[in-house]
């Protein structure tokens, strides 16, 4: 059992500076505050934030903040060695002539789930959207790897974009 006044969840310790400093545990690596606190109380708040957006689904990884769809796509496809020629100069053509156009320079964790909807929206209107999201393509890839539990965009988020 814990002892009194101590969390459960991430640690805060103190600086040299007399500044504190937050840090937690999670999807497999440790995240720290993006910036110090001057009080241990909003230190530890800054933690109580982390682990509610964890418990709610609304966590984001904090490096998600700094990559666009289109620099994951790209070491995305360099990590896969799983896939022949054929399918990567595929998976290659759909995305520089369908999604990244749109959506390659959003953030990760700033791609909006309309936006992506809307991004949909066009290409059935345009008659796209057989090629792009065919059970063999690059969104059928992801969907399946949601749908099956694994880590959704190789732990970059927590959740799959559009779930609302």
């Amino acid at each position: 059992m814990p002892t009194a006044g101590r969390r459960h969840f991430g640690s805060v310790r103190k600086l040299p500076s007399g500044r504190y400093q937050a840090r937690y545990w999670h999807a497999g690596s440790t995240h720290i505050a993006p910036a110090t606190f001057t009080t241990k109380a909003d230190a530890l708040a800054w933690l109580s934030a982390a682990e509610t957006d964890i418990h709610r689904g609304a966590w984001t990884a904090p490096k998600a903040g700094k990559v666009t769809l289109s620099e994951f796509t790209q070491s995305w496809l360099l990590g896969r060695s799983d896939i022949r020629p054929v399918t990567r100069a595929k998976y290659e053509h759909m995305l520089e002539r369908h999604v990244l156009p749109t959506l390659g320079a959003y953030r990760l964790g700033a791609l909006p789930p309309d936006d992506i909807e809307n991004w949909l929206n066009d290409e059935i209107e345009a008659g796209t959207v057989s090629r792009i999201l065919d059970r063999r393509g690059v969104a059928g890839q992801k969907r399946r790897a949601a749908t099956h539990g694994e880590h959704v965009y190789d732990e970059v988020l927590d959740r799959n974009l559009t779930d609302r």
